[in-house]
Order: structure tokens, then C-alpha cells, then sequence
């Protein structure tokens, strides 16, 4: 990764800065994740093996690397908060306050060089520790979760969902082994896909992704009318500080979700 850039950053270097050291999950316990009987029923669970470094550069390698006029550097990168730990589900409320930070600083000139749509305002919604549940627009009920993502102007388009949890309650690493394996996956591994493709179907999108502590799970879902859903996903490990990093990787996919949403795509993704 290189800096070379007449003191000016690149998108590249905004989304593959060293992060903080690795976060300290402390939940002594987990209660086993259970699905509501409304929420779609998994058809088919795969590997999203297209969503890798090779095709993302194919696709965005030029916008990558273009040096961004007036963009600070992020030395240190986009930091948690001093000491920062997981005991709760809520103490990953500022792993999505980051993700907005992540997304506001790259994806308007991401937006700008592709045209994509720039008569309509990037909006979002995001938990903090005063503010539980993220919303799309005219939601006034559940489904809660932690990051929405939408286009406005005359009429409001949703892009994106994030839902959170601990890794001690889910990881994404391990329903790949699962398949891998030939093992199956338990119904515990299932719910969260269940329940971030519940909250896509209500919100009319079909891209989320998982958070935790240890990982950022991209996800792409595909419904039938008989509400089962197919979903493809990929883990990427918050460790990861070159190539494919969790923050170039919710970049990918918020640009991608904004494509599939008006019928364009990035292939071969």
C-alpha cells in the first residue's frame, strides 16, 4: 500500500489503514440464537467466492486508486474508542458508527465517478449508545437493527442493513467451515442469516451484512415467492489490514447494493 500520492489520499488508503488491535470480546455467556416462525426459511446457503480482491479491482481498481483532492491521509486509520471492548450486543454500537464514518468519507467520489445516481442523497441511520435501533424510512415498527443504508429525493430507495452480534454468539468463519465440512449448519448458525434476510425482505434490498467483533459478513440474498431465500456470503476477518480489509469490503457492497438496486451490476461480482 503506498502513500505516494502528492500527500493526498487514495480511496485504497482510507480503506486499508491499520486498525486498532484486535477487539477484546468479553461475554462470559450466550444464549443460543433462536428464529422467529415469519422470517424466511433458508433454501440455500453458499460461498460468495466472486467477492474477492482479484474482482474487486477488475471492477473498481481505477476509482481505487485515484488520488481524492483535499482528503486527509487517516494516518491511524478510523480508531475505536481507548480500551474499547465487547461484553454486550450494545458494545458493538461503535463498530457501526465507524462503518458510517468509513462510508461518508469514501463512497460520494465513489459515487461521483460512476454516475451513479447523484440526484439522490446518500442517507443513513446507524445505532449509538443513545440510539438502539437503526430504521429504513417509513418503518415505525420492527424489524430493529444497527445500520441503515438509503438513496432519497422525490421517492426513497433502501440500499443497505447491518445487523450486529457478538462473536460469541455467531461467526460467520464457522458457518463457512460448516459447509466446507459437509457438517450442516444447526439452527443457531442459521437465525442471524434468517434474520438479516427478514429485514432485507421488509425493506424491499438484497444486501446486508453481519457484523461482530472478529468479522464483517457481506451477504446477498435472492427471495422466492414462497419466502425461502438463497443467500450468498463471505467473511472478512476485522483482523485483515491489506487487501480485502472489512472496510473495503462494506465499500463493495454499499456500491454494489446501489447498482443491483437500479438494475445495473458490477460483474463478475
Amino acid at each position: 500500500m503506498a502513500d505516494n500520492h502528492n500527500g493526498r489520499a487514495t480511496i485504497r488508503d482510507l480503506l486499508t489503514r491499520p486498525k486498532t488491535a484486535t477487539i477484546d470480546c468479553i461475554v462470559t455467556s450466550a444464549a443460543m440464537n433462536t428464529a422467529y416462525a415469519n422470517w424466511p426459511e433458508v433454501r440455500t446457503i453458499t460461498i460468495w467466492e466472486e467477492f474477492n480482491l482479484e474482482n474487486i479491482d477488475s471492477e473498481l481498481g481505477q476509482i481505487l486508486d485515484e488520488s481524492l483532492t483535499g482528503t486527509p491521509l487517516h494516518p491511524t486509520g478510523f480508531p475505536l474508542p481507548d480500551g474499547f471492548q465487547v461484553d454486550s450486543q450494545r458494545n458493538l454500537y461503535p463498530l457501526f458508527e465507524r462503518n458510517e464514518r468509513v462510508l461518508q468519507e469514501t463512497i460520494p467520489h465513489a459515487r461521483q465517478r460512476l454516475n451513479l445516481h447523484l440526484d439522490m442523497q446518500y442517507r443513513s441511520d446507524y445505532t449509538t449508545q443513545t440510539h438502539a435501533n437503526a430504521k429504513f424510512p417509513f418503518n415505525n415498527g420492527p424489524p430493529f437493527f444497527q445500520h441503515a443504508i438509503w438513496l432519497q429525493h422525490q421517492a426513497t430507495l433502501n440500499i443497505l442493513a447491518g445487523l450486529g452480534k457478538t462473536s460469541k454468539h455467531w461467526s460467520g468463519s464457522e458457518v463457512r467451515e460448516g459447509l466446507a465440512n459437509g457438517n450442516g449448519l444447526s439452527r443457531g448458525l442459521q437465525a442471524p442469516l434468517r434474520q438479516l434476510a427478514n429485514i432485507c425482505l421488509l425493506g424491499n434490498i438484497r444486501h446486508g451484512y453481519l457484523q461482530t467483533d472478529k468479522e464483517l459478513v457481506v451477504c446477498e440474498f435472492t427471495f422466492s415467492l414462497d419466502r425461502k431465500f438463497d443467500v450468498r456470503f463471505m467473511p472478512v476477518m476485522w483482523s485483515v489490514t491489506q487487501g480485502l480489509t472489512t472496510d473495503l469490503a462494506l465499500f463493495t457492497l454499499c456500491l454494489l447494493a446501489m447498482y443491483v438496486i437500479f438494475q445495473r451490476t458490477l460483474h463478475p461480482l
